[in-house]
């Protein structure tokens, strides 16, 4: 079972990778992108807010209208989805 965490997946740090590195991190990325895409809306804007755009719970919370333990429950939600999702993936794979 290959562990993702989507903090720094996404940033643009370029770091000095071989052509075949590169190639592989962009598919795993797509990968990882179409996963996020097929969330239900509220999970899938949580998902983004929190890794692509890196705001705090607070801001979350007040971009998106909700409280704070709503921003918690579902990014936690939206997490364990994303973790699914990809693990079927892999299993499919093999």
């Amino acid at each position: 079972f290959k562990r993702i965490s989507l903090i720094g997946f996404f940033s643009d740090d370029k770091q000095s990778l071989s052509a075949e590195q590169e190639f592989f991190k962009q598919e795993e990325m797509n990968d990882l992108w179409k996963v996020v895409l097929e969330l239900p809306k509220k999970h899938r804007e949580i998902i983004i807010l929190d890794a692509k755009y890196e705001l705090s719970y607070e801001e979350m919370a007040e971009t998106l209208g909700v409280s704070i333990g709503t921003v918690k429950s579902r990014l936690s939600r939206a997490r364990s989805k994303v973790s699914k999702l990809i693990g079927e993936g892999s299993s499919d794979e093999q």
